[in-house]
């Protein structure tokens, strides 16, 4: 049986896809990301929003934290 308290293991370095909801379009993404090798690829829109996946790899969980934040400035929810 699987234990919810516990944080899962994950194993560095992986591919980590992010789901980012947006206002603006991919080149937003992309510059937050510099220097980054990301795969980004439209997923959804609506009349207001635009959704995004964003699959790179990453190292540790540091670099996933801070590649979060990144996408947090600039969107309306990061998944």
């Amino acid at each position: 049986m699987c234990d919810l308290k516990k944080s899962p293991e994950i194993s560095y370095p992986t591919l980590w896809s992010y789901r980012v909801i947006l206002n603006g379009d991919e080149k937003i993404i992309k510059k937050a990301l510099e220097g980054l090798d990301a795969d980004i690829s439209p997923s959804n829109k609506t009349a207001n929003l635009k959704s995004y996946k964003v699959s790179l790899m990453v190292n540790s969980k540091q670099e996933r934290d801070e590649i979060f934040q990144k996408l947090s400035k600039i969107s309306k929810f990061v998944l």
